[in-house]
């Protein structure tokens, strides 16, 4: 092969090679490429629906709430008061709420001492909270003031309270408090042992209290329908039955009005929601498989797998349920448009909703009710071996199996190449050769006798 063909000949070999090696390469290699982006287009299509059915089967897990028909609100006339919170099992009705007193945590206080590093003594230190009780040993090393409220503190959340200083004119003082609030959990110190200056710290009711009481426990207390309840905290959950009462701020010898109802905001915003999905559905198949003015169709116009999913959730929509005066959710106001979509008469669901909860319940729930058929159209789409992954699955086979004849294509051209430089070569060799022939026969013949190299 020679280094640089064409100079043989003088032919752009070159130019050549490439122009006969993209002729043969490029009406294959376009169809490969109409197929790849046809087949990426479709696999981009089928991923924007499995996504709306995605969206279609986490609407329908909201109906899976096991106190969706049975949620109840809890209305405060005076939440500067009181709050509430209403579970399933409450029951409708209304209550007259006054809020006696709030919970309150016990506080004590030591006499002033010259300042947090003042030495108080050594012993043991006993504390009683609720039923919780914790022995301190006080030495040299934490005899002080500040050296106790560390001890104390150390003991976490268990022992029941907390300790903490404050510097005032008088002096320093050691101000123990209750964790939690309520008579329950008063505090008791004893003092054993050591030197005896511990007993600057005891406070024992009725005993001996050289600790002042600044706040005493106090249970809250409220009246409910007249009737006195009490809690060591400001929650209250066991007075009325479903009911969740939090105090804010007492306000005795006044009422207020506490209301249960049943709460259908639940129940809507699920059904809400399944219109939503359905509708982003519907908006989505129509987006893939539309058919423009002239003619022409989208990427997945007539797809058998759209067509098939589309038609199951339209008969579902209309499908009947039972033999009731509800049977369908057009019975419950769902209806449907022009497009294809849904929408919800306010007026019929509030009515539905208030006058026959458990219609629409029997409509939604139950092993053929519409909750379920639904779930079993989209999962057997959404299944990991169902009709939506099988035929992603397809599309990323044919895809490789394009990039497979796409590799082979390059081999192939890299031989036709190699064929037509090894064609070319023989011929610019074969040129060459003839010119450098005809050039030594004019030669030859210039130097004849009697050649005339005036008609040069």
């Amino acid at each position: 092969m020679i280094s640089s063909p064409g100079i043989g000949s003088g032919l752009d070999i070159k130019s050549l090679l490439e122009r006969l090696v993209e002729a043969e390469r490029q009406p294959v290699e376009q169809r490969l490429t109409v197929r790849e982006t046809t087949a990426r287009q479709q696999l981009s299509g089928i991923g924007q629906f499995k996504s709306a059915l995605s969206g279609l089967q986490s609407a329908l897990e909201a109906f899976g709430e096991d106190d969706l028909f049975s949620s109840f609100s809890a209305e405060s006339a005076s939440e500067d008061h009181f709050t509430a919170s209403a579970t399933s099992s409450a029951v409708p009705g209304s209550y007259d709420i006054e809020v006696v007193q709030l919970a309150e945590a016990q506080r004590l206080a030591s006499a002033a001492f010259v300042d947090g590093d003042a030495a108080v003594g050594t012993g043991t230190l006993s504390l009683q909270v609720g039923g919780a009780s914790f022995d301190l040993t006080i030495d040299e090393s934490n005899n002080t003031l500040a050296g106790i409220r560390d001890a104390i503190n150390a003991l976490g959340n268990d022992a029941g309270v907390g300790a903490t200083l404050i510097n005032a004119d008088d002096g320093t003082r050691l101000i123990l408090t209750a964790r939690q609030t309520g008579i329950e959990n008063t505090i008791r110190v004893t003092a054993s042992g050591g030197d005896g200056g511990l007993d600057q710290l005891v406070y024992d009711p009725g005993v001996t209290e050289n600790l002042s009481e600044i706040k005493a426990a106090q249970d809250a207390q409220v009246r409910i329908n007249g009737f006195l309840s009490s809690s060591a905290t400001n929650s209250i959950s066991d007075a009325i039955t479903g009911v969740t009462l939090t105090l804010t701020e007492a306000d005795p010898d006044t009422t207020h009005e506490l209301t249960i109802a049943a709460d259908r905001t639940p129940v809507r915003k699920a059904l809400e929601g399944l219109i939503g999905a359905f509708n982003a559905v519907t908006s989505t198949v129509g987006k893939l498989t539309a058919v423009d003015a002239e003619g022409a169709g989208s990427i997945l116009t007539g797809d058998a797998l759209l067509r098939g999913a589309s038609s199951q959730l339209r008969r579902l929509i209309s499908s009947q349920v039972g033999g009731g005066a509800v049977r369908a959710l057009a019975d419950a106001g769902v209806t449907t448009g022009s497009d294809g979509k849904l929408s919800i008469d306010d007026a019929r669901l509030n009515e539905l909703l208030e006058s026959d909860p458990e219609a629409l319940r029997d409509l939604l729930f139950g092993d053929d009710a519409l909750v379920a058929r639904f779930e079993r159209v989209v999962d057997g789409y959404l299944d990991g071996e169902g009709s939506i992954d099988a035929r992603e699955d397809g599309l990323e086979e044919r895809l490789e199996r394009l990039s497979d004849r796409r590799e082979a294509l390059d081999l192939r051209m890299e031989k036709v190449e190699a064929r037509y430089l090894a064609q070319f070569t023989a011929l610019d060799s074969l040129v060459a050769q003839l010119n450098q022939t005809s050039s030594f026969l004019a030669q030859q013949l210039q130097n004849l006798p009697g050649f005339d190299r005036s008609t040069d």
